[in-house]
């Protein structure tokens, strides 16, 4: 349908991307250093926190009330039940988003080139890896516990979670903007060199590279009953997660750096820099309703307990769909 649900202003750019928690409750971060806590059923704003710099990750939320997200101020910052609880300073902006381990810590990368695992309660650093080049790339872990993550010398990284020590390296053909994506013993990741690859997990060997699209790839896989991909060529891809073959793609309106998401109904939801949201069906790829909003979409949507899609835009809302 893609009707307007609610819209909540928020008085600056919002390029970061919401999380929504078990309540339905939306976080999301705005380019004035707000972090804004919203009913998910009516957009009313529950809670502001004033950070020192935008932000353009998404949050990462536990199940025991805490919440991290980082800062272009190269900070990351921890909060429990609401209440600031520590802030660690990096060396460069942060826009990759925490990764929550169960041994208690998280892990997120800089653009100092390192990607930190951090104590969820205390913010002591555990351990910190060093890639010599800036990691917009999130990381995601694996249940066997390896962090794996991209950087923009162009490597996939795998790392112990528990020590940081390296299990393999991969190199791609351009640097990695794209954040993983894990499914059934693959890792999906795309590539500033067009390419779309999969990899097994335990060692990192390639078992399919896609064919190449005609733009770089920031955008980052996301798993329904294919893989979907933004590109800056414009095009929304599903991929055939075991194959790599296109099953489908469509012409957006501008380039593609918002990450799909997958509903509970098997539809992908997409934001483009042409200022829309779009609704497609996974498995056939027919256009199901677009929504303008005033600005480029650069964040990618999350899907709400009742469905709804939430996004955030340049001209200052944030908006949520049916």
């Amino acid at each position: 349908m893609g009707t307007v649900l609610w819209k909540t202003a928020c008085n600056a750019s919002v390029f970061g991307s919401p999380a929504i928690d078990s309540l339905g409750n939306v976080f999301i971060g705005c380019d004035n250093g707000q972090w804004v806590v919203m009913d998910g059923l009516t957009g009313g704003v529950i809670r502001i926190h004033q950070l020192q710099g935008p932000i353009r990750s998404t949050p990462a939320l536990s199940t025991d009330h805490r919440a991290f997200v980082g800062s272009l101020d190269h900070a990351v910052y921890a909060y429990f039940d609401g209440q600031p609880q520590w802030r660690f300073e990096t060396q460069g902006n942060i826009t990759s988003s925490a990764a929550i381990s169960t041994d208690g810590t998280i892990v997120i990368g800089s653009a100092d080139g390192c990607l930190y695992c951090l104590d969820q309660v205390t913010g002591d650093m555990k351990w910190n890896f060093s890639t010599g080049a800036p990691i917009f790339s999130s990381p995601a872990i694996t249940e066997d516990n390896l962090v794996i993550f991209g950087s923009q010398n162009g490597k996939l990284y795998c790392v112990q979670a528990s020590s940081g020590e390296l299990q393999w390296t991969w190199v791609a053909g351009g640097p990695i903007y794209s954040s993983p994506a894990l499914y059934r013993g693959l890792v999906y990741v795309a590539s500033a060199d067009r390419f779309m690859h999969a990899l097994d997990v335990s060692n990192g060997n390639v078992v399919w590279t896609s064919g190449e699209s005609r733009g770089s790839f920031v955008s980052s896989p996301a798993i329904g009953a294919f893989v979907y991909i933004g590109s800056m060529d414009h095009l929304l891809y599903a991929f055939d997660g075991k194959t790599g073959a296109i099953q489908w793609k469509y012409a957006l309106g501008s380039f593609i750096e918002s990450t799909p998401a997958v509903g509970y109904s098997g539809s992908v939801y997409v934001g483009c820099a042409d200022g829309y949201m779009y609704s497609f069906d996974g498995k056939s790829g027919q256009l199901k309703w677009k929504h303008a909003t005033g600005g480029r979409i650069i964040g990618s949507p999350g899907v709400g307990l009742n469905s709804s899609v939430i996004i955030g835009s340049e001209d200052g809302f944030v908006y949520a769909f049916q």
